[in-house]
């Protein structure tokens, strides 16, 4: 699983952000997110499970997107309160979730149906929820690229617009 991290992180990164900019590649890594916890949720079989986990490095996609963007949004006397902001939703996130979706598995692991892999499947709704979301942003906001190259001072600080997203 950590290998295909790594080289999602490397190599597909650049490759699905050149193509699809930021906003598409967003709303891919959390799509991917859906699908691999739909999976986990649904899946009797190893080949299943595997799936999921290697579709869930591809969700990883959207945590260095989310960053350029939220610093390429903000004034540089802006950054740390924006950051600061951003690790501590998902520190909530981090406390609240596991025992939102315990509460669920409790109530649904000695059923048919849905069984106790709902919990992945809510999971999964939870992100295609944040891939709506996502198509919702507005374009000039959410493709860094795009809007550091189009002549503002960002671009002269980063030429290639990458606002430390991708390394070349």
């Amino acid at each position: 699983k950590s290998l295909v991290g790594v080289l999602v992180q490397i190599f597909l990164l650049k490759l699905v952000i050149g193509c699809l900019q930021e906003k598409r590649s967003l709303v891919l890594g959390l799509t991917f997110g859906a699908i691999h916890n739909v999976l986990w949720g649904v899946s009797t079989t190893q080949t299943g499970i595997f799936a999921g986990l290697i579709m869930s490095e591809f969700a990883g996609l959207h945590f260095p997107i989310l960053v350029g963007m939220r610093s390429v949004n903000v004034g540089e006397e802006e950054q740390g309160r924006v950051q600061g902001a951003f690790f501590a939703l998902a520190a909530i996130a981090d406390a609240v979730g596991p025992v939102f979706l315990q509460s669920i598995y409790r109530e649904t692991k000695d059923t048919i149906r849905p069984g106790p892999g709902f919990m992945f499947v809510v999971a999964g709704c939870v992100y295609l929820f944040g891939a709506v979301v996502a198509c919702m942003l507005p374009a000039d906001k959410a493709n860094v690229t795009v809007a550091s190259t189009a002549g503002d001072e960002d671009s002269e600080r980063d030429p290639e617009g990458s606002h430390g997203l991708i390394m070349s």
